[in-house]
């Protein structure tokens, strides 16, 4: 009688996927899993070296690491980069560790202008080996080839063919690209449109903080030499209209326009009056360190949420619009972020960069506002701000440390999809549409517009250096930006 086939486990893949998509991902990725194949034959190294041996600029770099590190195929210490356990057992599955010949592990090849890169169907190839090689390395498969043949199309157990399980010889690495008959399919990411922002190249030493004005005339810019500037919508006009004296960290304008929050980096809060800018309420934070000072209003302007984003602080400050008087006081993680309140003043969101933790509070609003832990989810990358869509029935999450941002969903804290960006994000915005979320990629000099309703990347565009504070006018048709070090504002038309 003729052997039976040996079978893969009775698997769905979409529930493989869900559970291993770091791991997928990482491994569909043909330049990762040829830095992490790098990384095994050469020993430990630097971020530095690795970028020098793989031609890569340091963006696409941290994409690499990063998506490695979430896999927990690749170990980072300061700037120091090793093989995990993980990593080699996934490396031993498909052949690439060791030294000597047989296998030639080669640099992917970038794709010519107009590529797509392999297009659709390699990407899903790509996929579905990573699949692959998780069934093999983390649920102890025995054969990739059985494996993908069972998720794809499993035969019957009668089958009188049987697969051999595959030895591959292990690799070496090539310094430089070649002509051969086999190449690995790169992925790319789809073009973006090109779009060359309006600057303002001087609006004071080191504008930092941005906001607008809900009749759309006047931007409003918060210094870190401690002076707020506006700028006429309509003439690009900069005035500089007011001292507070401490270092402005955020701004934040009411519903009507009357008056804008601004929050210095020792802890200082004021109110200013805005036809007249005169500072006419002022409160002082129990601050752990100076530092940013993120905020949100409420819906119904009551209520101002402020986060003191110490290192060693877990505070959130509730302020009363009118004398900003303290309402509530609490906090549960270190070094809370932009905050995120529901319309009804019901729930806030917060993200924490040190505990990597999306922390919820339930809010009991009246004299006292009451505040009480009721969820809470662990990240990773540094949580930087928290952004709920029109409906407040997700959240859009940035990180400092990662090149993406979460979708999650604001009732279960499940994931629902995750935007690839080129780099960490300081903070975001939305339009008052809903239709797109501005985010700044603070270390790579860009800003990245995604349109919500695909939750994609649309459009990356360069602006000045160090951009950081970000605002968008009413009718979601234009973005402001704080270019904090070179002194500029850069006006983006969305897309």
């Amino acid at each position: 009688m003729p052997p039976e086939t040996a079978q893969p486990p009775d698997l769905n893949l979409l529930k493989l996927y869900r559970a291993h998509r770091e791991e997928i991902l990482a491994l569909a990725d043909p330049t990762a899993l040829f830095a992490l194949g790098f990384v095994n034959q050469i020993g430990p190294t630097t971020r530095a070296e690795l970028q020098n041996d793989l031609g890569v600029d340091p963006a696409r770099l941290e994409q690499i690491v990063s998506k490695l590190n979430r896999a927990e195929l690749l170990a980072t210490q300061g700037e120091n980069l090793s093989i995990t356990p993980l990593g080699k057992q996934v490396l031993g599955e498909v052949g690439i560790v060791g030294s000597g010949g047989g296998t030639t592990l080669r640099r992917p090849r970038k794709p010519s202008n107009g590529s797509s890169g392999g297009g659709g169907l390699a990407r899903f190839i790509a996929v579905l080996i990573g699949i692959a090689i998780v069934g093999v390395a983390i649920l102890n498969f025995s054969d990739i080839e059985t494996f993908v043949r069972g998720v794809i199309a499993p035969q019957p157990t009668s089958s009188p063919t049987s697969v051999a399980a595959n030895t591959i010889p292990a690799p070496t690495i090539l310094p430089e690209d070649t002509d051969t008959p086999e190449e690995v399919p790169t992925e790319t990411a789809t073009p973006t449109p090109t779009i060359a922002p309006l600057v303002i190249p001087k609006v004071g030493s080191n504008p930092f903080a941005v906001a607008i004005n809900p009749n759309g005339k006047t931007i409003y810019v918060g210094d870190r030499a401690g002076i707020l500037h506006t700028v006429d919508v309509a003439t690009h006009k900069v005035n500089d209209v007011t001292k507070v004296g401490f270092p402005i960290s955020w701004l934040v304008s009411s519903p009507e326009g009357d008056r804008l929050y601004a929050s210095g980096t020792n802890g200082t809060v004021f109110g200013i009056e805005t036809n007249t800018f005169k500072v006419v309420a002022k409160a002082s934070l129990d601050t752990q360190g100076a530092s940013e000072k993120p905020m949100v209003i409420s819906a119904d302007g009551n209520f101002l949420y402020v986060s003191d984003q110490s290192e060693k602080s877990k505070t959130i400050s509730v302020r009363e619009t009118k004398q900003l008087g303290q309402v509530a006081r609490f906090g549960d993680a270190l070094m809370p972020g932009l905050p995120a309140v529901n319309s009804l003043n019901t729930t806030l969101y917060v993200p924490n960069f040190i505990d990597n933790l999306l922390t919820v509070y339930t809010l009991t609003p009246g004299t006292k506002l009451s505040a009480k832990l009721s969820d809470r989810r662990s990240f990773k990358g540094g949580p930087t701000a928290a952004i709920l869509d029109r409906d407040g029935s997700r959240l859009y999450l940035t990180f400092a440390q990662l090149p993406e941002i979460e979708l999650v969903g604001s009732q279960k804290l499940d994931t629902q999809d995750r935007i690839s960006v080129g780099t960490g994000i300081f903070t975001a915005a939305l339009s008052g549409d809903g239709q797109r979320l501005v985010a700044t990629g603070f270390s790579a000099n860009a800003v990245y517009v995604i349109d919500t309703g695909s939750n994609e990347l649309i459009a990356t565009v360069a602006v000045g250096k160090d951009p950081r504070g970000v605002a968008i006018s009413r009718d979601g048709k234009t973005a402001y930006v704080a270019n904090s070090g070179d002194g500029s504002l850069s006006i983006i038309t969305l897309p």
